[in-house]
């Protein structure tokens, strides 16, 4: 009996911690948020022509240069353009002080990008304009241009450019994937460095939409690489070179509409706004008090989610946003692996 006794006080035992066990994991589970099925919001960056179709696909949400054209939870922000903390006011050479007329870099060294690039060359020295070329690629031209060539250890910076502040007009020449709407830093150089642009690329949309004064500040704006262009640009160049006062007064005009210079502030992010107050994910979230980010491997490009007051406004959140150390700890995911 005494066996039997111990054998069913030995079950009730077990019984009553099984009991106490599920109380203390289902009181942890209310309590814990994370423990509560709450999944983490997951914000995919991008800085070049989107090609990581799975990463962005699995992500909640996308900002990327290039491609946020192809999906509804992409979006685009000028961010390779505001991690080089330019401010768009440097004083700089006035326009009778660069030497030369049109200026040239690129360190991708497609053929049809080189072509175009000769044949300006070319047809600019035909017209008596001074060119320079510079970066890492070749340019084939009949008579010598100014070569500045590209020293990693002084121009490391691609957001730097000194030859940019010796010329009157800088090309900024984008890359292209056929379908992925683009938009880099290059066509914000020239208005940094003070010069007037020529923009060869498919983001003209996007870089009006963040208030650049195009009108004003770039002489030729195309969308293909071809090389019967050359002429109308090197035209449309030599037209401002000839008429000083016109040049003057395209340089003095401001480089952005309604505004002094480009800040994450002052970024039309409505769109997203818009995105982030109907997603079910930050339905739950939004209803926590205090709200973990987490901002991982994303280059420079993550410098400004990294602000908890900015991604508040972004996530439009009342409550507190801390950043955490611990991806696993997170609500909010930022990131580019």
């Amino acid at each position: 009996m005494s066996s039997l006794f111990n054998i069913a006080t030995g079950l009730l035992i077990l019984f009553l911690a099984t009991i106490v066990f599920f109380a203390i994991v289902c009181k942890f589970r209310i309590s814990d948020p994370i423990m509560e099925e709450i999944l983490p919001f997951l914000i995919y960056l991008d800085g070049e022509p989107m090609f990581n179709r799975e990463r962005v696909e699995a992500s909640d949400m996308a900002v990327l240069a290039g491609g946020a054209n192809r999906y509804e939870h992409a979006f685009h922000l000028p961010l390779l353009a505001l991690e080089k903390n330019w401010t768009y006011s440097r004083i700089l050479s006035s326009w009778e002080n660069r030497p030369v007329d049109i200026f040239m870099r690129t360190s991708n060294c497609v053929p049809s990008r080189l072509r175009l690039m000769s044949e300006i060359c070319n047809v600019a020295h035909d017209q008596g304009l001074i060119v320079a070329t510079g970066g890492k690629c070749d340019v084939s031209c009949k008579k010598p241009t100014y070569t500045f060539k590209f020293d990693k250890d002084q121009n490391g910076d691609w957001g730097e450019c000194v030859e940019c502040e010796n010329s009157k007009v800088v090309l900024a020449l984008e890359n292209f994937s056929e379908g992925y709407i683009y938009l880099s830093e290059k066509p914000f150089l020239p208005l940094e460095m003070g010069a007037l642009g020529v923009y060869i690329g498919n983001g003209i949309d996007l870089l009006q939409d963040a208030g650049v004064n195009v009108e004003d500040k770039f002489l030729f704006v195309g969308s293909s690489y071809d090389t019967n262009q050359a002429h109308a640009i090197v035209q449309v160049v030599k037209d401002v070179v000839m008429k000083p006062e016109e040049a003057i007064r395209r340089m003095k005009a401001p480089a952005f509409k309604g505004k002094t210079t480009l800040t994450k502030e002052a970024l039309n992010i409505k769109k997203i706004q818009d995105f982030c107050t109907r997603h079910p994910k930050l339905d739950k979230i939004r209803n926590l008090d205090n709200i973990n980010l987490f901002v991982g491997p994303a280059y420079e490009l993550a410098q400004p989610f990294k602000d908890p007051a900015w991604m508040k406004t972004i996530l439009q959140f009342p409550g507190i946003i801390s950043k955490v150390n611990d991806r696993l700890q997170a609500h909010i995911i930022v990131e580019n692996l």
